[in-house]
């Protein structure tokens, strides 16, 4: 008996993380944009100027012949 509520205890706690990393995955996904542009006002506002976009260093060595 005891056994039987062992894995019947498991499986709730599997499906309580499956469901969490689901509905968090699902809410970053619809809110990132708009936490990213929090996050770029909050820069401007500190440092007074707009963050520049970084460069991407993986084409640095391609046309260099």
């Amino acid at each position: 008996m005891n056994v039987v509520f062992g894995i019947f205890f498991g499986l709730m706690f599997a499906l309580l993380l499956y469901s969490m990393v689901s509905v968090s995955s699902a809410i970053r996904k619809k809110f990132q944009p708009s936490i990213d542009s929090a996050f770029d006002a909050l820069h401007f506002f500190v440092f007074g100027r707009r963050k520049t976009a970084k460069r991407d260093h993986a084409d640095d060595g391609a046309d260099t012949k």
